[in-house]
């Protein structure tokens, strides 16, 4: 034990103090959290470490709650990781039984400080204690504790450590010098694995007996000398499976690398652009957002089994790496110069094409699950590649994007040459948009509740918000041939784009609203509903001008219709069907039973809102854009996390916090990503 330290705390640059206190890492009530496990999407992580913290107050100092995440759900391990307890020598032990933890937490996204003292008891301790966390590498944690005595006399203690295991379905608990190793065995979705931990005490003296799942370890007495500080260091390291161990760092039992995390997220906030004027008030959200992004990076492993770093939509529930999500989420991850991560993620799902061209929805567990979101994973790469040149990326992903929009042309393309969803997509989860009985809305002159919608067969409607992906993707590839000079084929893709886009204006255009909307194959039937795919033909330059105009002045910027309080609703408000958010209508068992109301009735969804801005923007409404884009930060920097989706009439914050296309969505708002050109253009062979 080391008895002879300076008193200090660390210094923090002004960008990591400024994000401090904006997210806590602690448990948060079942209301908002939805279910217990779903405390882990506050979880403190880093490093793209696949285990993450808690910290709460009112308990033993120390980190509380540790998750581990391989299936797509976080799993609780410890419900107390580490926990000191202090006995202060010399007091008659009615005093001491009186003594109480007071803790008060600073949270940083580089590290957790927890600070604490004893109160209740007389006369007070003349002690106060601190103790920080930090991922000194991926899931390779430190922790250390320091005790100050701020008496002009010594301060005898006896200090003594426990922690609290989950036991899941099978369960080992070995204790050894200094320390004690953990396995447990977790099934999520049908997949079993096992999660494993080693704890190291830098302190010979301190020795852990375990019984059943509690660890305790033997009391050790120090003496804190007269303004002096007691310093007590402790590692933990996690792996997965018949994963090795990460290496214990060479600066375990110093600073060093506590003094690094908070110089890379320092680092992370100063490529943060400058925030155009007008915006300059929302630097916090920004920051906030910077922060969310680096705690939501993975370290996974391809299918080569070969380590890379990719990024989860978020922390628990849906922590995978996904297809639209991930590219909704690239042209962000360039802004802020965060290429490890996201040239992972886009080589995951590169890798996922398969020959035919079919692509798979998400990457997780190290398997590809396969189904169809939507199609704008070229359009995104052409924006990331855009901000963060790479000619060997160009060529490595040209090819394979190829082959995926070919596929769902060729797959599933109408007589009229537009695109529809293929069956069993699992995109807009819960949307009324696709349904067998659609329009959706009741006839006049028949009872509402005789009306049926019947079942939801996406692959029978043309969709505008498909086929314009599908332009923009073109569109790209063609600006990718061109910069891997080929330009034959650039000419190719660019009249295959004209060709859809004079097919969604021929098609797609319903004749009494003049706006775009879903149409049912076979009868030519409009839906009658106006959503957020009704706007992208605007943001891709494709609608004639008098349309775009009309849909913008009436629908778009109209209170009855998107203009909510919290903008943009990804339906109209005006619809029978429209939901403005919700709760749970399904009571979870489990983070996976998670089941939400309203998902895509009405929510307001903040990657989607880049699209409406782009489509006031194009269609001449600069101000209008502006103000919104303004007024969506606002309402998001209300809320402690950035949620998944929000209360589109409250702006309350729905579904999982701490959200990687949320987040994205900020920082591309806040620099006005809306104002550029729809397709990115890239350089020559990306030199």
């Amino acid at each position: 034990m080391n008895t002879l330290q300076v008193f200090s705390t660390e210094t923090l640059p002004p960008l990591t103090a400024r994000s401090r206190n904006l997210v806590r890492f602690g448990r948060h009530l079942p209301e908002e959290t939805m279910d217990l496990s779903f405390a882990g999407d506050f979880a403190f992580r880093d490093a793209g470490s696949r285990f993450s913290l808690l910290k709460s107050p009112g308990t033993k100092p120390g980190p509380d709650e540790c998750y581990g995440l391989f299936a797509r759900d976080a799993r609780l391990l410890f419900s107390k990781l580490l926990g000191l307890s202090i006995t202060y020598e010399g007091l008659e032990e009615r005093k001491q039984e009186r003594a109480s933890t007071y803790n008060a937490m600073n949270y940083y996204r580089s590290h957790v400080v927890e600070h604490f003292c004893h109160n209740g008891m007389n006369p007070l301790p003349p002690t106060e204690g601190e103790c920080a966390f930090w991922f000194a590498a991926p899931d390779l944690l430190c922790i250390r504790y320091r005790i100050f005595n701020k008496a002009q006399v010594e301060v005898p203690v006896k200090l003594q450590w426990s922690s609290e295991c989950e036991m899941g379905e099978g369960f080992l608990l070995e204790p050894t010098p200094q320390g004690f190793r953990f396995t447990n065995t977790d099934t999520v979705n049908g997949q079993t694995y096992q999660n494993r931990a080693e704890l190291w005490s830098e302190s010979p003296d301190v020795v852990f007996t375990c019984d059943e799942n509690r660890l305790q370890s033997d009391s050790v007495s120090c003496v804190i000398p007269p303004q002096g500080v007691l310093t007590c260091r402790f590692a933990v390291r996690f792996a997965f499976n018949d994963e090795t161990f990460p290496a214990w760092d060479a600066d375990l039992w110093n600073d060093a690398s506590l003094a690094r995390a908070i110089a890379e997220t320092e680092s992370a906030y100063e490529c943060l652009p400058q925030l155009p004027e007008g915006f300059a008030r929302h630097h916090d959200l920004a920051l906030k957002a910077v922060g969310t992004l680096r705690t939501l990076r993975y370290r996974d492993y391809d299918q080569n089994r070969q380590p890379c770093t990719t990024i989860h939509v978020g922390k628990t529930g849906c922590a995978a790496t996904y297809f639209w999500d991930s590219a909704s989420t690239f042209p962000a991850l360039a802004l802020i110069s965060e290429r490890e991560a996201a040239i992972g993620a886009l080589r995951l799902l590169i890798g996922g094409i398969k020959e035919d061209g079919t692509p798979a929805a998400t990457y997780e567990h190290q398997k590809y699950v396969y189904s169809y979101q939507m199609p704008i994973l070229a359009w995104s790469a052409g924006h990331y590649l855009a901000a963060a040149p790479d000619a060997a990326l160009l060529g490595e992903i040209y090819e394979p994007l190829c082959r995926y929009v070919q596929h769902w042309m060729k797959s599933y393309r109408t007589t009229e040459g537009l695109a529809v969803h293929p069956p069993g997509s699992t995109c807009l989860d819960d949307t009324l948009r696709w349904h067998e009985g659609s329009p959706l809305a009741p006839k006049p002159g028949h009872p509402w509740h005789e009306h049926r919608w019947g079942k939801m067969a996406p692959e029978t409607f043309a969709c505008p918000d498909v086929s314009t992906f599908l332009v923009l993707e073109m569109r790209t590839l063609a600006e990718m041939a061109d910069a891997l000079g080929k330009p034959d084929e650039a000419a190719d893709w660019r009249g295959q784009a004209t060709t859809l886009a004079d097919a969604i204006n021929g098609w797609l255009i319903e004749p009494t609203t003049r706006t775009y909307q879903d149409r049912q194959i076979k009868t030519g039937e409009f839906n009658g509903m106006i959503q957020f795919g009704s706007f992208l033909p605007l943001y891709a330059g494709i609608a004639p001008p008098e349309i775009a105009e009309s849909m913008c002045r009436d629908y778009l910027l109209s209170p009855a219709h998107f203009l909510t309080p919290l903008p943009f609703p990804v339906i109209d408000r005006a619809h029978p069907t429209f939901r403005s958010g919700g709760f749970l209508h399904t009571v979870p068992e489990h983070p996976g039973s998670l089941i939400q109301q309203a998902y895509w009735r009405g929510r307001t969804w903040p990657h989607v809102n880049n699209w409406y801005l782009g489509a006031l923007w194009r269609s001449g409404f600069e101000r209008e854009a502006d103000r919104a884009a303004d007024q969506i930060l606002t309402a998001m920097g209300r809320t402690e996390g950035i949620n998944e989706c929000y209360d589109s009439l409250t702006g309350f914050g729905n579904g999982h916090t701490e959200f990687m296309w949320s987040s994205a969505a900020v920082l591309l708002m806040a620099n006005q990503f809306y104002r550029g050109e729809p397709v990115a253009k890239l350089t020559k062979h990306q030199q």
